[in-house]
């Protein structure tokens, strides 16, 4: 693969004459072919020949980004995730503190016996640059990137609405004017939640606004089903995202807090542990998505070695090889890494023509961001209900991997967000008619 880089630059120097001053301005650029890394090339059979070898990337399963709240083996105990595409770990006071959330504008979201913030105050703020990505919260990012399946999901969960019916409220609902729109005490049912809802659609409301993030939050405080001498403060959107919104800003995040927090009381569903291997909750990643993970994860340090030692050359017009450019052989490193060492990459099985189709529709949970054999439970390699009409129930490999590889079914085909489909014909007035629509195990 080449790729066109060109550097230009601009100087700009003050020459006096007689008259008046003149400005001479100087421009130089730089044209060169660069060879940024070296992909092989992919057969019509969908193979790839590696030194010598044919082989086939083979599909692989991972968990559906998005936030899963999860219930433990002790009784009435449950833990809350956020999977992005890729992702770091980071304390939530820390981020909260980083991006300048007042303690006050806490204490009006959460309350004190549910979000511990006695200690928010000697908290130090995260280092941007080095702890904390600059780009972090601010604008569409690849680290908190949850895709169009899972910011349709995160946005199901985080409607206050779903809560808010037959609930009592403990403080007044004003507007933005102080004008009272609902009365402590009021339950919010029929006509009552209706005028709520309609100005939450109008915008209406009395909202926050917190640093970096596109929408404005509003809170609304009703009596805790659990316990009505406590009260709990439900945050919401003025309006839900579009699912093009994939990335993670702090309002997501402020909402993803709030909603472990109603767990607390008796709101929301805490998914069984199993039904992590549901197949509504996995998506499937193809060699087009393998490698594009692999520039995504090293173009970020990429990008930074090129503006910290790269262009401060070209600035000061010093002599500048393209073919030079820091790290640019760490790009080939890691797809040879990647063809030459990946649990995903085997050889074509090519003993008949029917063996190369199975191997074709091979699926496997075993590589980067998925399982490893060693340390895999039962639950994961069990068979799941939603795998009928997508997985084969029957063909998987004997050994440590048992369970952790399947085949795609012959009618099924994987949609535009990497989630299994498979067919159905379509039942009119209780007619079986001709016409076959294509279902996930969600939809299903």
């Amino acid at each position: 693969m080449q790729i066109n880089l060109q550097e230009k630059e601009e100087l700009s120097e003050s020459i006096k004459t007689e008259n008046d001053n003149l400005t001479v301005k100087f421009h130089c650029e730089q044209d060169q072919k660069v060879v940024f890394c070296h992909l092989p090339k992919i057969n019509p059979q969908g193979t790839f020949i590696i030194n010598g070898h044919e082989k086939v990337v083979v599909l692989q399963s991972v968990r559906a980004p998005t936030i899963y709240h999860f219930a433990t083996e002790k009784q009435n105990a449950f833990y809350s995730e956020i999977i992005p595409f890729k992702g770091i770990s980071i304390n939530l006071l820390d981020i909260l503190k980083t991006f300048a959330v007042s303690p006050e504008l806490l204490k009006q979201f959460f309350n004190p016996e549910d979000l511990n913030i006695e200690d928010y105050q000697a908290i130090k703020p995260l280092e941007i640059g080095e702890s904390l990505p600059q780009f972090l919260f601010t604008k569409k990012n690849s680290y908190f990137d949850i895709g169009k399946l899972g910011r349709r999901k995160f946005s199901q969960k985080i409607d206050i609405f779903q809560y808010l019916q037959d609930q009592t409220l403990v403080e007044d609902l004003r507007d933005e004017n102080g004008k009272i729109i609902l009365k402590k005490n009021t339950i919010l049912a029929g006509e009552k939640f209706q005028l709520l809802r309609q100005s939450f659609k109008n915008k209406k409301l009395a909202g926050f606004t917190v640093p970096h993030a596109n929408h404005k939050l509003y809170v609304i405080k009703i009596q805790s089903p659990k316990n009505k001498k406590n009260f709990l403060s439900l945050i919401g959107m003025e309006e839900i995202p579009p699912e093009e919104k994939t990335f993670f800003d702090l309002a997501d995040l402020i909402c993803a807090v709030s909603n472990h927090i109603n767990l607390y009381h008796d709101l929301g569903k805490i998914e069984k542990e199993e039904e992590k291997d549901k197949l509504e909750n996995q998506i499937i990643r193809r060699v087009g998505d393998l490698v594009y993970n692999i520039f995504d994860n090293k173009l970020g340090s990429f990008l930074q070695d090129i503006d910290n030692k790269y262009l401060s050359n070209i600035s000061q017009l010093k002599k500048a090889d393209l073919m030079k450019i820091p790290n640019l052989n760490d790009f080939d490193n890691f797809i040879r890494h990647f063809f030459n060492t990946s649990a995903l990459v085997q050889l074509q099985n090519q003993n008949n023509p029917l063996a190369r189709a199975s191997y074709s529709r091979k699926l496997s949970v075993l590589g980067r961001g998925g399982f490893k054999s060693a340390n895999t439970t039962l639950e994961a390699r069990n068979i799941n209900p939603s795998y009928c009409g997508r997985y084969d129930l029957v063909e998987t490999p004997e050994g440590q991997r048992v369970g952790l590889v399947h085949n795609l079914t012959i009618d099924a085909e994987i949609n535009d967000e990497g989630q299994v489909e498979t067919s159905y014909y379509l039942v009119k007035q209780g007619i079986i008619t001709d016409k076959l629509v294509y279902l996930t195990s969600e939809e299903e």
